[in-house]
């Protein structure tokens, strides 16, 4: 933690003294840019692979239960609903409202402020019913499924 502070304390400075005024901090941007665009596909590919394992697991306890020959046709779209919804709503919606609300001060229970916070509110009821009905098809999947059971 005090190594990853250090570095984005002490980067601007090093690259203003070693490029400039003007190509160290635009410098600076640049890359940070890069990370976030890196993170984001990161974000992406983890929940693409991520369904498509679980996808796999139920194809291939599909594959157990009905036999070889059976077209197991299986959507990873619930796995990648559930995960997104599940990550989508505290970094896009709930954190940038609450700094904002912070940052300009605004009073507490005023309508500006339950304006704000109503479509938040109501971004995470739709992000919470998202991920029970995905995790209600999971359940739903396994039971029908069984993917643990005793091969004898």
């Amino acid at each position: 933690m005090i190594a990853v502070i250090a570095f984005g304390v002490l980067s601007l400075p090093w690259a203003t003294a070693q490029l400039g005024w003007v190509a160290g901090p635009s410098l600076v941007k640049i890359c940070g840019a890069i990370q976030y665009l890196n993170l984001f596909g990161v974000s992406i590919g983890y929940t693409i692979a991520s369904s498509i394992s679980l996808m796999a697991i139920k194809k291939s306890n599909c594959f157990r239960s009905e036999g070889d020959n059976s077209s197991c046709r299986i959507s990873a779209n619930p796995y990648m609903i559930g995960f997104d919804a599940l990550g989508f709503w505290p970094p896009a919606i709930y954190f940038p409202v609450k700094m904002y609300i912070v940052q300009k001060t605004i009073p507490k229970w005023s309508a500006k402020c339950l304006g704000l916070q109503i479509p938040s509110v109501a971004c995470l009821v739709f992000s919470i019913a998202t991920a029970a009905g995905s995790i209600a098809g999971i359940v739903y999947d396994l039971e029908v499924h069984k993917p643990i059971k005793n091969i004898s």
